[in-house]
């Protein structure tokens, strides 16, 4: 690995970034600067109303599916939106993309803290946050004040994020229109392009290189990029087979 990466002193090269910036974030990229997309004139965000009914359905389809996944390999959150979708009978009305959202982010949340504790329970760690976390604190030395301690630092960063998301949402609307869009992703690919070969080595690289038109296919079949999971779900079915 010496060899391979530029930057030995990161610790070993991980197959996983070339692999999945290619598939979800350099291909959408090339994507948009191909269809030079813009971003559309901001307003100020208006005071989000949905019915209780929904909003609790919301919530308890989204908590529900990302508490589920977070305890399968392979599988993202974004995967747990999706049955979240499925839960819920589909509404063709102005309140149905307000209900996608709040089962987003409670499937988001319920994963987060379910991962944590399918790493203190089964001692899998099942997204990059929670190998990050286990390389940070053995799972195997944790106790149970351990985990707790975790899951209030969960609550008080969602609790904090609320309010932050508020507070830059009704500043950022001015900022946003005066960006150059296509620049913006010409640098984020750039700058994605960089850190695959400081960090992976020029096989990274051609790693990254080919995950991107892999990742741009599903946005031409008209399918969802979810499928491309597969890369990491299948392979890990294969090895514990």
């Amino acid at each position: 690995t010496d060899k391979m990466s530029p930057l030995v002193t990161f610790g070993e090269p991980s197959i996983l970034l070339p692999l999945l910036s290619g598939l979800f974030g350099a291909s959408m990229l090339v994507l948009s600067l191909m269809t030079s997309s813009e971003i559309p004139p901001q307003q100020k965000a208006c005071r989000f109303v949905l019915p209780k009914k929904r909003i609790i359905r919301g919530m308890l389809t989204g908590s529900a599916a990302g508490s589920f996944v977070a305890w399968l390999p392979g599988v993202s959150s974004a995967v747990g939106t999706i049955i979240a979708r499925l839960l819920v009978r589909e509404e063709k009305d102005a309140d149905s993309s307000k209900e996608f959202m709040i089962s987003l982010s409670g499937a988001n949340t319920a994963n987060a803290i379910f991962s944590l504790v399918a790493l203190f329970v089964i001692q899998r760690a099942r997204s990059g946050a929670m190998v990050a976390i286990n390389g940070l604190i053995n799972v195997n030395e944790w106790e149970l004040s351990t985990i707790i301690i975790l899951l209030v630092v969960i609550i008080c960063i969602s609790i904090i994020s609320y309010y932050t998301t508020i507070y830059l949402g009704d500043r950022i609307a001015g900022f946003l229109s005066g960006i150059n869009y296509s620049k913006l992703c010409a640098a984020v690919l750039a700058g994605l392009t960089f850190m695959v070969i400081m960090f992976t080595g020029w096989f990274g690289l051609v790693v990254f290189l080919v995950s991107t038109p892999i990742g741009m296919i599903a946005s031409f079949a008209k399918i969802r990029k979810t499928h491309a999971m597969g890369v990491i779900l299948l392979p890990v079915i294969f090895y514990f087979f």
